[in-house]
């Protein structure tokens, strides 16, 4: 098992594996007896379980892929890259896991649909199959020592592979003469390799060839089978059945269907045209598996004398009634197979078109989820900052209860005569002993000192405490009652 990151700090972290005893509260007592130590700083996991695992700083952009993998997990990581960047990983992701690997993706990642290198496999959970296809090459950074031992070692092993394939022998004009080759001399074969030549030697006897995936995209070519291809207005496409004349497509797409299914299909010879002529050719498609995809090699096999001119074949038909009848229903069938055809690659082009205003749409949703994923967790955090501010309020709104309580409890306890007044000496609270002295009522609260009236010999309080206010020092006086009481400061 490989986790990797590329922070060094937090790859030292994990490979420490030391946790704070809060984890209590998250992971079962059984799952802390069997993966975890406890010590004095904490829990720790497992050395046999650690050493289970290599940790490694990796730039997963930049730095070598893995290979061979079971699965990978990458949540979390494509919401922070670009576009570019996620097609990059995919691809990384596609060549480092086995066929039919798993891809572990965040609640706001996704695959492209229709992508070669993933299916959907539970989209609740994001997690996708790998695709096997054929593998390309990566990418390698500017920079990289290994990009630049690759260059050299590319640079050093100059000239083309020729592969077992290439030996199968197939029908096609007899072979040139080997006087008829170019002469290599010692002076002239340093402009060229061996391999060249080799190539030359066996172009020659082996007829044209097309190679094309399951798609029907061409993958490789060769030297002499493009005479046979023709690129029509418009966009430039790789299909092989767009490259070819209407009147060969429909033949071909049938065995190339065929050939899908296992099966070797040779069709008869049939009129092409060439640069400066027109010849007669048969087509033969077989499957060929190549490691976990499946490559289709269309062969032209050019056959030998002149085709039938259109009027053997006009003077052929008028002296058989039936066959004339018979080859022009031919005729007509297939001129509706080919206008069905039209119709069915117009379809497709708007299917196609269509498809892809989904997949702008399906970007534009994604970004979307992007920032409403961010602004969730940004919210969370917020909605964290606000749970910790109440839980302060509470506390302090509950010791403010519990000492405004014990005052009330004072208050009422005391026989001091108090009367508790604000700066505009609005009477705010007062104590039981000080109803008698000014007499007091519950609804004299908020009202001025001054408005009630007092039983004591006080003219003027209301100056005193404005005097206290303004100065901050006490005033102390002995005042009266008209029975003959008198009353002192505590």
């Amino acid at each position: 098992m490989f986790a990797t990151d590329l922070d060094e700090q937090a790859v030292q972290a994990a490979r420490e594996g030391l946790y704070p005893e809060t984890i209590m509260a998250d992971v079962s007592d059984d799952r802390l007896r069997r993966f975890f130590v406890k010590e004095h700083a904490g829990y720790r996991v497992r050395r046999e379980l650690r050493e289970m695992v290599l940790f490694a700083v990796h730039d997963v952009l930049r730095d070598s892929p893995f290979s061979r993998l079971d699965l990978v997990s990458c949540r979390n990581l494509l919401i922070y890259l670009t576009r570019d960047a996620q097609a990059r990983i995919f691809e990384i992701a596609h060549f480092a896991l086995l066929p039919h690997g798993k891809m572990f993706l965040g609640s706001s990642e996704a695959v492209d649909e229709g992508s070669p290198l993933f299916t959907l496999l539970d989209k609740n959970h994001g997690i996708y199959v790998q695709r096997p296809s054929r593998r390309s090459p990566l990418p390698l950074p500017a920079g990289a020592a290994i990009r630049r031992a690759l260059d050299a070692q590319n640079a050093a092993m100059g000239g083309p592979v020729v592969t077992a394939r290439a030996m199968d022998p197939a029908p096609g004009p007899a072979p040139v003469p080997f006087s008829a080759l170019p002469v290599r001399t010692r002076d002239n074969a340093r402009r060229g390799s061996w391999a060249d030549l080799h190539l030359e030697v066996l172009e020659n006897p082996a007829p044209p060839s097309v190679l094309v995936d399951r798609e029907y995209d061409i993958v490789h070519l060769s030297p002499s089978a493009g005479r046979f291809l023709q690129l029509g207005g418009g966009e430039p496409s790789r299909n092989l059945l767009r490259a070819l004349q209407p009147e060969v497509r429909i033949d071909l797409r049938a065995a190339l269907y065929q050939a899908q299914e296992g099966h070797e299909v040779r069709l008869p010879p049939m009129p092409m045209p060439v640069p400066g002529a027109m010849v007669s050719a048969a087509l033969r498609v077989r499957p060929v598996q190549d490691a976990e995809e499946t490559l289709f090699p269309v062969i032209f096999e050019v056959q030998d004398g002149a085709t039938e001119t259109g009027e053997q074949r006009t003077a052929r038909l008028e002296s058989d009634p039936l066959a004339r009848h018979l080859d022009a229903e031919i005729e007509r069938l297939k001129m509706q197979l080919r206008e069905t055809v039209e119709q069915y690659e117009a379809s497709t082009e708007e299917l196609k078109a269509s498809n892809e205003e989904l997949q702008a749409m399906n970007e534009e949703l994604r970004a979307a989820t992007e920032e409403l994923e961010t602004s969730r967790e940004e919210l969370q955090s917020i909605n964290e900052e606000l749970s910790t501010v109440n839980t302060e309020l509470k506390s302090n709104v509950d010791q403010l209860s519990s000492a405004n309580s014990d005052m009330h409890n004072l208050m009422d306890a005391t026989s001091i005569a108090t009367v508790f007044v604000d700066r505009s000496l609005r009477i705010m609270r007062y104590t039981p002993a000080a109803v008698g002295l000014f007499n007091l009522i519950p609804t004299d609260l908020g009202r001025p000192l001054t408005d009630p009236g007092s039983a004591l010999d006080y003219p003027d309080p209301g100056s005193d405490a404005a005097r206290v206010l303004e100065r901050l020092a006490p005033v102390e006086r002995e005042v009266g009652r008209p029975h003959g009481s008198w009353y002192r400061p505590a």
